[in-house]
């Protein structure tokens, strides 16, 4: 949970069929008709059962279930994902919303991300794994990027025309050293 001010937090949970109005609201608001999903993209990622969480707002401590914003990601190889998208409602941006999303995922695939086994000793064993998280920016988007950069994303490469209307996007990488203790 995530302090916002004096009475609002903001908790970060998994997405549900209920939230998806909100969420294309807020899709809507951040892209273009062009760019944007349709609520047939979220809900097929809502029904596929990748990692797809949402921010709601709590006022007073009492969940609001108003969703501030989004965050999805997908699998794609045995330890390398892909941010599909991660917005905030215009209203509620910079206020450390997307970092909260952005970490709670990461927290979330290092903790369940551990398959190889290194022994420090005879009763403690460690899973200890490497995996990335790749995801594509809009490359004039310079709130995003540094959003990324902060956050530890790396430059990878342009790729030209990447968006419709010829838009270039920016490939960004993080890997994670994901150590659990088992």
């Amino acid at each position: 949970m995530m302090k916002i001010n004096n009475q609002k937090t903001c908790r970060i949970q998994s997405a549900n069929l209920n939230d998806l109005e909100a969420i294309y609201e807020i899709e809507s608001l951040c892209f273009d008709k062009y760019d944007a999903f349709d609520n047939q993209v979220f809900q097929y990622l809502l029904e596929k059962k990748d990692l797809f969480l949402v921010a709601k707002i709590e006022e007073n401590n009492e969940l609001k279930n108003k969703i501030v914003g989004f965050i999805v990601v997908i699998q794609k190889a045995n330890s390398k994902y892909e941010i599909v998208t991660l917005n905030v409602h215009p209203k509620w941006r910079n206020l450390g919303i997307g970092t909260s999303l952005l970490f709670e995922i990461e927290k979330y695939l290092s903790l369940n991300n551990s398959t190889e086994s290194i022994t420090r000793n005879q009763n403690d064993k460690i899973s200890n794994k490497v995996f990335t998280i790749e995801l594509m920016v809009y490359e004039k988007n310079e709130k995003a990027k540094s959003l990324y950069e902060k956050s530890g994303y790396k430059f990878v490469k342009l790729i030209k025309n990447y968006y419709k209307r010829n838009r270039n996007g920016i490939q960004m990488v993080k890997e994670i050293n994901s150590l659990a203790k088992k």
